[in-house]
């Protein structure tokens, strides 16, 4: 069965007035895991008990040598620009640019917006070239760490499907953050994306680094 995200999560953890015709709307739904696509399959919101929120391993070390190649935008010099929620734990990754955290007992699915990575999980549809890769460094970087979701005026604070759209910002060893999407569009993980007709906050940043990414044949540029 698939809920509106609940009035705890959407309120506590996206700071929005839920009105009460939302609050106790309900979707029939499907039990299928979404793909990375902002136009795909709908995620299944799910109630999860605290005590099991937590992840069994500890989470990676965000220090520069987390994967080959190592954290390459620390010194790009930005920081969240817009409305920020923080201390988000990724509970699961589902590929590239999707995951699943746990706030306040729900599971709830993040899309991360500004970037499209290649395909793992599309119900049908083969796997892409440089998919488990992309999916692999996703649950390197991502897996159980606390990070900080960005929300972008140019987008909705949710998907059609109650996907919550947001950028995201990684902790780094030195107490600062790096923005994943520039992550993944820098090690050629990834293509920056623009949904909609305005730019994002961070797209020409990520259009940058997608040129260099593409000019010095990094991962998918030379793979694919």
């Amino acid at each position: 069965m698939k809920h509106r995200g609940s009035i705890v999560v959407h309120s506590r953890i996206l700071g929005l007035a839920i009105s009460s015709a939302l609050a106790v709307a309900t979707l029939a739904g499907c039990a299928s895991e979404p793909d990375s696509s902002i136009e795909e399959i709908p995620t299944v919101t799910e109630s999860v008990d605290s005590s099991q929120a937590s992840i069994a391993t500890d989470p990676p070390v965000i220090s520069g040598r987390v994967v080959a190649g190592g954290l390459v935008t620390e010194d790009l010099g930005i920081a969240p620009a817009g409305e920020v929620v923080e201390n988000v734990r990724v509970e699961r990754v589902v590929d590239g640019d999707t995951f699943k955290a746990v706030v306040d007992g729900e599971l709830v699915s993040v899309r991360i917006i500004g970037i499209d990575t290649p395909e793992t999980v599309k119900p049908g549809a083969p796997i892409d070239c440089f998919g488990p890769e992309s999916s692999d460094f996703a649950t390197a970087v991502l897996s159980g760490v606390d990070v900080t979701l960005e929300f972008d005026d140019t987008q909705g604070r949710f998907d059609r499907y109650d996907r919550v759209l947001a950028h995201v910002w990684l902790p780094t060893a030195n107490g600062g953050q790096i923005l994943y999407g520039a992550e993944v569009v820098a090690q050629g993980f990834g293509f920056e994306n623009q949904y909609g007709d305005e730019p994002t906050t961070w797209t020409s940043v990520l259009r940058e680094l997608e040129g260099s990414a593409k000019s010095n044949d990094e991962g998918l540029w030379a793979a694919c």
